[in-house]
């Protein structure tokens, strides 16, 4: 049975998102460092079959806080707050400093499910510019399911390059 159609004006995902920030309902956590970010778990695995494995997992196991996600420990608690809008949302953030961006780009690269993965890549391969390709350039090694993203970024640097050698200008996309 197909889903049935959007109901204008009625956002589920907002309306999740509102009781996330509230800390209504919410019963699961991403752990950073000494800091709990409380969530809803639903979200995490509709967005996440690693997420959803880990839960099953630590429940299988006996885990004394099963609905906890130890995220990386050099994970900034800044990118885990955007992360957890790209998972409500499926969107990112690209106006985010580049470093920002980039870490949390990082987090959807390792965790998300390929869709979400694929809206966010759409979203930041649309706002390389000739000022963050080499950065780019420089991450990709860090998330291997980002490739559209390198080989965009690639060709910015390289025509940039070019420009430069031979005395042209590039405009603010690089080109």
């Amino acid at each position: 049975m197909p889903p049935p159609k959007h109901i204008s004006g009625f956002s589920l995902a907002h309306r999740l998102y509102e009781q996330y920030e509230s800390g209504e309902h919410v019963d699961a956590a991403f752990s950073v460092g000494d800091r709990k970010l409380f969530l809803h778990k639903c979200m995490l695995c509709a967005a996440s079959e690693e997420f959803r494995n880990i839960f099953r997992h630590q429940e299988n196991l006996g885990s004394l806080d099963p609905n906890t996600i130890s995220l990386p420990e050099e994970t900034s608690l800044e990118a885990v707050k955007e992360f957890i809008v790209v998972i409500y949302f499926c969107e990112i953030d690209t106006t985010l400093e580049i470093n920002l961006l980039l870490e949390v780009l990082s987090l959807c690269d390792k965790f998300l499910r390929d869709e979400f993965l694929d809206q966010c890549l759409i979203h930041v391969v649309e706002n390389i510019t000739k000022d963050n390709c080499a950065e780019i350039c420089e991450t990709h090694f860090v998330m291997p399911r980002c490739q559209v993203l390198f080989d965009v970024a690639w060709e910015y640097l390289k025509w940039s390059i070019i420009r430069e050698q031979i005395g042209g200008t590039c405009d603010s996309k690089g080109i």
